[in-house]
């Protein structure tokens, strides 16, 4: 695992631990404060900037398996495959 890899396995889990949190005050919404609710407005907007980093890594990863399948080798010729 190279440092962007682990970089992002950081963030990853980082996410799934924020959002185990914001169900839970989610959850106790309704009983908590002007400033709580502040507080999970916060974490559903950092959850969201989350949700697009994992966009995106998925995205480049589903790209870069994509370029290396030798179906599309056989329909581009220059395309260059490391298999």
């Amino acid at each position: 695992m190279d440092a962007k890899q682990s970089d992002y396995a950081a963030y990853h889990e980082a996410r799934k631990a924020e959002k185990k949190v914001r169900y839970l005050l989610e959850f106790f919404e309704p009983t908590v404060g002007a400033d709580e609710r502040s507080h999970l407005k916060s974490l559903r907007r950092l959850q969201k900037r989350f949700g697009k980093l994992n966009d995106v890594v998925a995205t480049a990863g589903a790209c870069s398996r994509t370029s290396r399948a030798p179906c599309l080798k056989a329909r581009n010729p220059d395309a260059h495959c490391e298999h």
